[in-house]
């Protein structure tokens, strides 16, 4: 093989791809595939990586679109493959010129611009196929779409092995609604918007789902392919294949229980926030995390907590409010009523609370995004 390269181009890719190489774990075992793949041929300059959860493919464009004009991205002098391991990396970013050739002898990577020279062990070791299956129902939206999921329900999925599919959003669509549901049994996220999506039941892991979005362009849309054991996502000639999470994910049509004759609170986010966030250098920890109280009174709700060292306060005013004015004090994680309240970004957020035991609603202003929060029982 032998190449011509951009190099802060090609930097910026590996940099991509290093995200979902392999690596290894105790024990001397790995998982995933522990090196690069660099293929050249006529159809372009093929990136692949692989840790087993993410499987990523892109193929660099002969040239882009730079600052005068178009700019030359690579040139395949001779096709091939090779693997690159960590250190080639590091090597190409050590040359001082931004045009360099690479040529590959046998387990010897060459590199050479201008009056540097280089040489980068490799391997002779294939690499596997993307993966494959019956394609099932698409989506195909605008990034901003998919964005939408990630900002209003990844911050509730779980970060606990003992429940994996707890780990992933859920995604479904009827043709009317779609529907993304995220939890960790402690607290729950919902995302619903009125889309013609027809799409089965998945549960796609939550945080290689946010990772693979950021590295698509925000120009342009995405589409999104069930694929036997994984989903696809795809943006021109770049290919990112998550693997699905097995199992059924939990039924939470019975715990999104909105009731309209218990207390509905319409309150500012930004002083609902500012006084949640008062609150926590005095709040008590529950497994680790900060925990305040909330009480309603006619007007408004107060926000307090506290402590042997002192002890904090702050009355919140009600823009509008209907239904019966709860008495009880409530105790909650203050952390996941932040991340609720800022996942509408919206200047107004609606409270929904029937009593001490049962869980806290935070609505957005057009009801599509739910969180539910169970209280903490002191």
């Amino acid at each position: 093989m032998k190449i011509q390269v951009t190099k802060s181009i090609l930097l910026k890719e590996l940099a991509t791809a290093s995200k979902y190489r392999g690596r290894e774990i105790k024990g001397g075992n790995t998982i995933g595939i522990p090196f690069i793949s660099l293929s050249a041929s006529e159809e372009g300059l093929k990136i692949r990586a692989t840790d087993n959860q993410v499987y990523y493919e892109n193929i660099l464009p002969l040239h882009i679109v730079g600052e005068e004009d178009l700019e030359e991205v690579h040139v395949v002098i001779e096709a091939g493959q090779v693997a690159l391991t960590q250190k080639f990396d590091e090597v190409l970013r050590k040359f001082p010129s931004e045009k360099v050739e690479i040529q590959v002898t046998g387990e010897k990577i060459i590199l050479t611009a201008d009056n540097v020279n280089a040489e980068v062990s490799t391997m002779d070791s294939p690499f596997d196929e993307a993966p494959t299956g019956v394609e099932g129902e698409s989506i195909n939206s605008p990034k901003t779409f998919f964005d939408n999921i990630i900002t209003k329900t990844v911050f509730a999925s779980s970060e606990s092995d003992s429940r994996p599919l707890l780990k992933g959003i859920n995604i479904k669509g009827d043709g009317t609604t779609f529907t993304a549901i995220a939890t960790d049994s402690h607290r729950l996220a919902k995302y619903e918007d009125a889309q013609s999506i027809q799409i089965d039941n998945i549960t796609i892991p939550a945080k290689p789902f946010a990772s693979v979005l950021e590295t698509f362009s925000d120009d342009g849309k995405v589409m999104l392919i069930p694929l036997g054991n994984y989903v696809k996502l795809q943006q021109e000639d770049k290919n990112v294949f998550i693997r699905l999470l097995d199992g059924n994910f939990p039924d939470t049509t019975k715990l999104v229980n909105v009731l309209d004759t218990v207390s509905h609170i319409s309150i500012n986010s930004k002083e609902l926030i500012n006084a949640i966030d008062r609150a926590i250098p005095f709040a008590k920890n529950d497994k680790g995390r900060p925990v305040v109280q909330l009480e309603m009174f006619d007007q408004g709700i107060k926000i307090f907590s506290s402590a042997e060292d002192g002890s904090m306060t702050s009355n919140v005013s009600i823009n509008k409010s209907n239904g019966v004015v709860i008495s009880e004090k409530i105790v909650l994680n203050a952390k996941f009523m932040i991340d609720s309240i800022k996942s509408h970004n919206s200047k107004e957020v609606t409270l929904v609370i029937e009593s001490k035991g049962k869980p806290v609603y935070v609505l957005s202003e057009d009801k599509s995004n739910t969180q539910l929060i169970l209280p903490i029982k002191y």
